[in-house]
């Protein structure tokens, strides 16, 4: 239940504009987040890294907690899918994390506008990823 609320409300920040309000915040100018695509389900981001010359999609999806994870198939380069899947789960745990401690932030600044707890996730998810991303992309091309 928690997840599909997290979802939603990162969805509905995406699709107000909050995904380029990030993107503009950001300080480090070789980054960038986009919007690949916004569905019901999943919500995707274009990041580009290391000044543009890499290029990674990052896909949030609406998965409920019944749901299992889909069972990768083996591939060539178990490590790279190995990677990605790890930094998956984290992300996911991360952004529930991120979530719950912005709510406890508006429940104590009551006269805060709810509505600013999507885009802070979202800014803050950003800046979380950024470095793990560019990390992970480093690794699997040495």
């Amino acid at each position: 239940l928690l997840d599909a609320l997290v979802f939603s409300r990162l969805r509905q920040a995406v699709l107000a504009g909050a995904s380029t309000r990030a993107a503009e915040a950001s300080h480090d100018k070789n980054s960038r987040w986009k919007v690949s695509r916004v569905v019901a389900s999943e919500v995707a981001l274009l990041v580009l890294l290391n000044g543009g010359r890499e290029r990674v999609e990052v896909v949030i999806r609406n998965r409920s907690a019944h749901d299992e994870p889909a069972e990768e198939p083996e591939s060539p380069d178990g490590e790279a899918s190995r990677l990605w899947q790890w930094l998956a789960e984290l992300s996911a745990l991360q952004l529930r994390d991120l979530y719950m401690h912005h709510c406890k932030r508006q429940e104590v600044a009551a006269g805060d506008e709810a509505t600013s707890a999507p885009l802070d996730v979202l800014l803050a998810f950003e800046a979380w990823a950024q470095p793990r991303l560019e990390a992970a992309v480093r690794y699997l091309s040495s």
